[in-house]
């Protein structure tokens, strides 16, 4: 698609690139040089929508300065297009920052979500899992980066144990990769996107939706926790002896209703609650109206034919 009409364009010609930092199935991750703090990602196609990539540049711009500031530290989302010919052919996000990168044996790596799913390994070098707190701090932060992008109507479609980091910071901090794949509803994505294996919502119909982004979030507050890379919501729910009760009682509530076939996924403000150890109240309906009876009749006051009486009153007493 021709890209027309961006805030937030730079031509190809103008990056001075560097070496590949990355790849992935859409395109390479390239070091920029004349731009300290960013990457460049460079699609394999030239069929990526313009318009969408548009709408996600200036997303943050419509976001109250909270939010947005939540946004931005947390994601690596998308500052620029990066046009060639009129064309987008990749956009330009900020570096991922060094805490959210490990020295393994084979060398740096980025602290993928992976790593808190499975028992630890020498290879992994100074990627040690996460504790219980860390642990719950990367499920709350994240459930919290989907209320945001809820709110607005955005979808993020692959929500994956690749695409989420995580640093060893106290508290631990989070930070989306991928974030080309967030889309608007009613708004086609810049490229399609594809589910991660056994990532996916057994019941989606059609494409990414708010619905099954609102699965995948049970499905990743409920593997982060448990350090199980294979529970799926509806299923019993194991978590470490040291999670606070309020939290076990409150995550395994809502990890069950998302699993179930009918009614609405929890969302994601619920998440955030119960991963803050603070229980949901509950409100029943509201108590039936009460029935007043209709009026007794009034009697006249000074009416005709109803003249009024007096009470003789007796004089006081002299002193």
């Amino acid at each position: 698609m021709t890209a027309t009409g961006a805030r937030h364009d730079v031509q190809i010609a103008a990056l001075d690139l560097g070496e590949k930092l990355g790849s992935g199935g859409q395109g390479d991750v390239l070091r920029v040089r004349n731009r300290p703090g960013e990457v460049f990602k460079r699609y394999f196609t030239v069929s990526a929508n313009g318009e969408s990539m548009r709408y996600l540049v200036e997303f943050p711009y419509t976001l109250s300065a909270g939010d947005s500031e939540a946004l931005l530290r947390q994601t690596a989302w998308p500052s620029a297009r990066v046009v060639k010919h009129g064309k987008v052919v990749g956009f330009l996000m900020r570096e991922v920052p060094a805490s959210f990168i490990g020295q393994t044996k084979a060398g740096p790596k980025l602290r993928e979500l992976q790593y808190l799913l499975y028992p630890p390994k020498p290879l992994w070098g100074d990627i040690v899992p996460l504790d219980t707190n860390g642990r719950i701090e990367v499920a709350r932060a994240f459930a919290g980066l989907v209320r945001i992008l809820q709110e607005r109507q955005m979808v993020i479609g692959d929500i994956s144990m690749r695409n989420l980091l995580w640093s060893p910071d106290v508290p631990a901090q989070i930070c989306l990769i991928d974030c080309d794949s967030p889309t608007r509803v009613g708004m086609p994505p810049v490229l399609p996107t594809a589910d991660t294996p056994d990532w996916n919502d057994p019941q989606q119909q059609g494409g990414p939706s708010p619905a099954t982004d609102l699965y995948k979030l049970a499905l990743l507050v409920g593997r982060t926790l448990s350090g199980n890379a294979a529970v799926r919501p509806g299923q019993p729910l194991e978590l470490p002896a040291d999670t606070p009760e309020p939290i076990v009682t409150g995550v395994r509530a809502l990890f069950d209703d998302a699993g179930q076939p009918t009614g609405p996924r929890p969302e994601a403000a619920r998440w955030v609650r119960a991963l803050s150890g603070r229980g949901e109240i509950l409100v029943g309906p509201p108590p039936a109206r009460r029935v007043l009876p209709p009026p007794l009749p009034m009697a006249d006051l000074d009416g005709p034919g109803s003249p009024r009486g007096s009470i003789p009153l007796r004089p006081p007493d002299k002193p």
